[in-house]
């Protein structure tokens, strides 16, 4: 079924994504979903900080690597977070 969803435009190929055209269309997604759910960027970097300070009490995290996302489901939009945990704070 792979190749019919590429061939209908439903699925972008793998190799697209890390393009400077992908990361392009990923954060105007994102400012978009931001500015439909009414959230100030300024929101948004509390929630991060928030997250991060919470989350560091209780494992040590690569703060580097720290990535927030809005996105837009069918549903509901989401917020996402990929933090690099190291280990746990003894």
């Amino acid at each position: 079924m792979g190749f019919w969803n590429r061939l209908l435009g439903r699925e972008r190929p793998s190799e697209w994504v890390g393009t400077p055209a992908h990361a392009a269309k990923q954060r105007l997604q994102v400012v978009l979903v931001q500015d439909r759910v009414n959230l100030p960027p300024e929101v948004m970097d509390a929630i991060r900080a928030e997250l991060v300070a919470v989350i560091s009490k209780y494992v040590e995290i690569e703060p580097e690597g720290v990535e927030f996302n809005l996105t837009k489901g069918e549903k509901f939009d989401k917020l996402t977070a990929n933090i690099p945990v190291k280990r746990a704070r003894t």
